[in-house]
């Protein structure tokens, strides 16, 4: 969200500050995916560099909807985790 902002107000400095940010969360997600679980976890692999490589473009294109991809993917992730572990 504040990269979007950041886009949409015109301030490279920032956008790429909060693109770098969200590139690193992304990150540190690949760093535990359990490699033990199989193909879900190469799926959820593939899925975080997709990811990675739409927040650079991104950040390269001032590309707003490249963002608001990677935040519904999130968002449908975030959803999925909670239904799966019943936390509200």
């Amino acid at each position: 969200a504040q990269a979007k902002k950041s886009i949409q107000n015109s301030d490279v400095e920032k956008r790429v500050y909060w693109v770098n940010r969200a590139i690193a969360i992304v990150t540190e997600l690949i760093s535990i995916v359990d490699e033990s679980q199989g193909e879900v976890s190469e799926y959820l692999e593939g899925l975080y560099n997709y990811e990675i490589t739409l927040l650079t473009s991104a950040n390269i294109d001032a590309n707003v909807e490249k963002l608001d991809e990677v935040s519904k993917v999130f968002k449908g992730l975030l959803e999925a985790w909670r239904e799966s572990t019943n936390v509200a």
